[in-house]
């Protein structure tokens, strides 16, 4: 199965996992400048690994040493056979891997190591298609049934520094009551399986496009609305809110940047540079996606 393939699926699925203690983690940016990493080990003897940190799914995963067809990855692949801590779950539909119970070991920022109980987690035996050489699987901290972070109530934070810069040492990822809240907060929802917002429209500059704030809303039976998802790439909208953002910022750019082509999206409308700020409207405030430095936020 294709990794973005699997992205799109698993917002719809039901499959869980994460646990943790109130600690704090280090994460890095990808190479390739697409994805933010987590350092842990899994197993014991604990084998290093590099986790995509993926909010809109539930199910952590690794690629394992009787993978066909895996991507390459930099760090060792885990082999079941010689965890002493490995234990296979039956399962009656798994055909491209294995779900089992494992320990893995989290980096702290502080240096330290924490031993973390994984009451669910995939070991894949057929995959493709992820993002480049470095990552070795999933890190699902999303909010279904079988996930720790909705057991933990929540309490789950991030701080993303310069996703093209990989040797910044100051992103993080924050369980328990440890997070350092600056400047407005924009609730979420996470009476669901995903965490999401309440949007009511797009602004580009201070113009605010004419779109119907009905598009964004979610429906009773758990379609629709707008999910914070940290392991996709791209922002998707609904056709009526990205035909007037699309319209908008091409009357304001073409002027003014070069416009590039991506034979692979050749749909895509892509510039050279930046010009604008893009603006959600959440509940009557205004969400803008701003820098910040992380290290200011580590006590």
């Amino acid at each position: 199965m294709r990794y973005y393939q699997y992205r799109m699926t698993a917002l719809r699925e039901n499959v869980g996992l994460l646990d943790s203690s109130d600690m704090t983690l280090g994460l890095v940016a990808s190479d390739a400048g697409v994805t933010f990493l987590a350092s842990m080990s899994i197993g014991q003897p604990p084998i290093p690994q590099l986790l995509i940190v993926d909010t809109g799914s539930s199910l952590s995963w690794v690629q394992c040493a009787s993978c066909r067809g895996c991507s390459r990855q930099v760090v060792p692949l885990f082999d079941p056979s010689k965890s002493s801590t490995y234990v296979d779950i039956p399962c009656t539909a798994g055909a491209l891997g294995n779900i089992a119970s494992e320990q893995l070991q989290f980096e702290t920022t502080d240096g330290g190591k924490l031993p973390v109980p994984i009451h669910v987690f995939g070991c894949a035996n057929t995959i493709s298609g992820l993002s480049n050489s470095q990552e070795s699987g999933l890190l699902g901290l999303g909010l279904f049934r079988f996930s720790r972070v909705r057991q933990l109530g929540g309490k789950l934070s991030h701080c993303f520094g310069d996703i093209h810069d990989p040797k910044y040492e100051h992103s993080m990822l924050v369980f328990g009551e440890g997070a350092v809240l600056e400047g407005d907060v924009t609730p979420l929802d996470t009476s669901g399986r995903l965490y999401s917002v309440s949007m009511e429209g797009i602004s580009v500059g201070d113009e605010k496009l004419n779109i119907d704030p009905s598009i964004f809303k979610s429906q009773t039976l758990g379609d629709g609305g707008v999910v914070i998802d940290t392991g996709s790439t791209y922002s998707v909208l609904a056709k009526g809110g990205y035909e007037p953002l699309r319209e908008e910022v091409q009357s304001l750019l073409d002027p003014s940047l070069q416009r590039i082509t991506y034979s692979q999206e050749p749909g895509l409308l892509c510039y050279k540079g930046q010009s604008y700020n893009v603006g959600y409207d959440i509940d009557g405030g205004k969400m803008y996606v701003q820098r910040i430095n992380c290290e200011l936020l580590q006590s």
